[in-house]
């Protein structure tokens, strides 16, 4: 829905990547079928794609290419006309404006996670599916994409967003969501899960082992 951010918990396996990958249409479900903004998803489907931003557990940048490059490249695949004005204004809302002549493979993680979320940014998608966004980011990293997440929905997007940064992610969500097994064992707004609540929940869902 249209300024909601759906946070997914789970242990590992539960199913969150997958999901993710589905809704991003990179695989065909298996069994029954896949609806995005009201109609059926079908993963060739071009135009439904150019609807979604996703950082998944890579950032999806070539090391070869510039920062610059790879962002020029992105936006001329999406269509864009102002290629060149949106891939640098996309570096400098990620803090990659001085290192746009870099080549990627001499980034560090953090600035390769930053590249990434530029990507997925870029086009000005309507749904954000984000898996693990805040790894390889230090502080200020996780600030800033936390901040761009909130901006993203506060102007009036979508974002769906699995972590095991809780605290993070609790701050962003309007909804929680808790998975175990492929199924969903908890789902609710924000405003009416209670710390004692999410706790439980999440406890029992991993079994007493750690949220991944």
């Amino acid at each position: 829905m249209p300024g909601h951010c759906l946070a997914l918990f789970g242990a590992n396996g539960a199913g969150k990547t997958s999901l993710l990958s589905l809704v991003a249409l990179q695989r065909v479900p298996s069994a029954g079928s896949l609806r995005l903004f009201g109609g059926e998803a079908a993963v060739d489907d071009l135009a439904l794609r150019r609807r979604l931003g996703y950082l998944g557990h890579e950032p999806g940048v070539f090391l070869g290419l510039t920062g610059y490059e790879n962002l020029l490249l992105y936006a001329r695949l999406y269509g864009l006309t102002d290629a060149k004005e949106r891939a640098l204004g996309e570096l400098r809302r990620v803090g990659l404006a001085p290192f746009r002549h870099t080549l990627v493979r001499s980034y560090s993680a953090g600035m390769r996670q930053r590249l990434g979320l530029a990507r997925t940014l870029m086009h000005r998608p309507e749904l954000l599916l984000l898996d693990e966004p805040h790894q390889s980011l230090d502080r200020r990293g996780q600030d800033l994409l936390d901040r761009l997440v909130a901006e993203h929905c506060g102007a009036g997007g979508a974002a769906l967003l699995a972590t095991h940064e809780t605290e993070r992610a609790l701050g962003l969500a309007t909804d929680v969501m808790v998975l175990s097994r492929g199924r969903i064992v908890y789902l609710a707004t924000a405003a009416e899960t209670t710390r004692a609540t999410f706790e439980k929940v999440l406890s029992e869902a991993l079994g007493g082992g750690e949220l991944c």
